[in-house]
């Protein structure tokens, strides 16, 4: 039996609780937490307190399926008679055993002899809104109508879509309703850096997109894939790519670079191979034999550089890389964490994880472990300028990720410049962008100008946010049925000062009407907004003495 670590304990603990009391349950880790070894000790748990209990495990391709049957039987050895394989594209269908691991596609259309009593969905943001028809719906409807107690685990490291939000919980688009009532266990990518089962990451910013993005057009929630093919194949940003490994990559001997599509991943693969580099690229057009044989070639250290399109982001594993390059820009989030997370892993003699962004990404998502996600497009996806909790020496030798915060640069010591604002009134200073005021018992108690007349509210999303000035808070935005949302900064950590502490924990106990203790961090009150607070009709929109954004009602 595979000996757990502490955290997977723990999050078998919590959701074997949960499921007692839910029939839907959410669990989040990063990619290398080993979640399918949490769910595989879990289903073997339970065969083996309740033998003639039926369980499936499902996911939406067929590589996951394979790796999920091989992770389960290594975790439970002695069920195989008890596990069948049932996915119609790996020659597969067996139906029959006590446990099923199969592909959603196959396992929606079979009839079974007994009803499963739980399923567990793996990489389960691909579980839809529930106004939309989906395979999983069809299956976990067939086993629901014949046991009404049907519980359903879904397990992910992304718990969030493009251009939909988390999907659990209200946190989410108006018109589309989650699946999944709460997030019931989660930990993330820093958590398990902290207690060293993962690799530490930096990152390089050699290029700024931003100019050759705008102009690109959109399609189902992200980028148009062929415009932005056309301008990623680009002479200067292949050129980029290649100059970005020579100058950062030096004795990194596992690079994966990811691509818009095939036709940009093959000239990615020429345009390394040219500068004398061993690269080769992996899609979906390829024989099962040639992908294999390069993906066999890279764990073995034959291949250098590995460009892929989209092959690679979910139920890969090749703990040996120690550079990943983002030639693939994205306003998906997930995406986004998926691609770093491919090389997060620890390996022998990995002594960290470099990516390098081509794309803008950090700019649009942020930070890995808690990246800003929203239904809209990058910038908040509700009309707000949004800034990444991070930014770039301005060494040109450098162009390191460093916090906000930073003086100057941990990797090469660079002092950032300190902005001159002698002989300046504040009247004349030029302000980009403000942070939420330090809360204060006179500011507090100051009345709100320009309330108007309450709105129809139309929405509410609640995630980490990071202030220029390091304050980490959570941001709670309130959407109206018109007009833009007005952000509200909660410091539940008190960063800025106890008062603002006290007012956080105030609101929370308002909107949630007293029942529980108000959360002590953002994380745990981005975890429980959703499935605790209770979304006013109406409210009011105003300006307090400062200027910001205000609810008039919660002053």
């Amino acid at each position: 039996m595979f000996e757990l670590r502490d955290y997977q304990l723990e999050a078998l603990d919590a959701v074997e609780k949960s499921l007692e009391e839910n029939r839907r349950v959410l669990l989040q880790a990063p990619t290398g937490a080993g979640k399918t070894v949490c769910f595989a000790e879990l289903i073997r748990r339970f065969m083996t307190r309740y033998p003639g209990m039926r369980i499936a495990l499902v996911a939406h391709r067929e590589e996951l399926v394979k790796q999920n049957a091989d992770k389960l039987l290594k975790v439970w050895p002695g069920g195989f008679m008890s596990v069948g394989v049932a996915c119609a594209s790996a020659g597969r269908v067996d139906t029959m055993k006590p446990v099923t691991v199969g592909s959603v596609q196959t396992m929606a259309r079979r009839k079974f002899a007994e009803p499963f009593k739980l399923i567990v969905a793996d990489e389960c943001h691909h579980i839809p809104n529930v106004e939309s028809p989906s395979q999983y719906f069809d299956l976990f409807r067939a086993h629901e109508e014949r046991y009404p107690w049907l519980r359903v685990l879904g397990v992910t490291a992304t718990p969030y879509r493009t251009a939909h939000g988390p999907i659990y919980g209200d946190t989410r688009r108006p018109d589309r309703t989650n699946f999944f009532p709460r997030l019931d266990w989660k930990i993330t990518l820093n958590d398990l850096i902290g207690r060293g089962y993962l690799s530490d990451w930096r990152g390089k910013i050699p290029a700024d997109m931003g100019k050759a993005l705008k102009g690109i057009a959109k399609s189902m929630g992200d980028y148009d894939e062929k415009a932005l093919s056309r301008e990623m194949s680009r002479p200067i940003h292949i050129g980029s790519a290649v100059a970005a490994y020579s100058k950062f990559g030096e004795g990194r001997r596992h690079a994966l670079v990811f691509a818009v599509n095939i036709s940009h991943a093959e000239v990615l693969a020429e345009a390394f191979g040219k500068a004398g580099l061993k690269a080769a690229a992996v899609h979906s057009k390829m024989s099962g034999e040639a992908r294999r044989a390069a993906l066999d070639g890279f764990d073995a250290g034959e291949l250098e550089v590995l460009v892929n399109v989209g092959v690679l982001t979910e139920g890969w594993d090749s703990p040996a890389v120690d550079l990943i390059i983002m030639c693939r820009p994205t306003m998906s989030p997930g995406l986004y964490v998926q691609m770093i997370g491919r090389g997060t892993r620890k390996s022998p003699g990995k002594e960290d994880l470099l990516f390098i962004d081509l794309a803008d990404n950090w700019k649009a998502h942020g930070d890995p472990s808690s990246p800003a996600v929203s239904w809209g497009a990058p910038g908040g996806g509700d009309g707000e300028p949004k800034e990444p909790p991070m930014k770039i020496c301005g060494n040109p030798d450098c162009m390191s990720l460093v916090p906000l915060s930073a003086k100057a640069c941990p990797v090469c010591g660079w002092a950032f410049p300190v902005k001159k604002t002698a002989g300046k009134t504040p009247e004349k200073m030029k302000t980009v962008r403000r942070d939420p005021p330090a809360p204060s018992p006179a500011a507090g108690d100051a009345a709100p100008r320009g309330r108007g007349r309450p709105k129809p509210v139309s929405g509410w999303v609640m995630f980490p946010y990071v202030t220029r000035r390091g304050a980490l808070m959570a941001r709670l935005d309130v959407h109206f049925e018109t007009g833009r949302p007005t952000p509200v900064y909660l410091d539940f950590e008190g960063r800025a000062s106890g008062f603002g502490r006290a007012k956080a924990r105030r609101l929370w106990e308002k909107l949630s009407g007293g029942g529980a203790a108000a959360p002590e961090t953002v994380d745990e009150a981005v975890a429980r907004f959703g499935s605790e607070l209770a979304m006013p009709k109406e409210l009011t929109a105003a300006k307090d003495a400062g200027g910001f954004s205000v609810i008039g009602e919660w002053q």
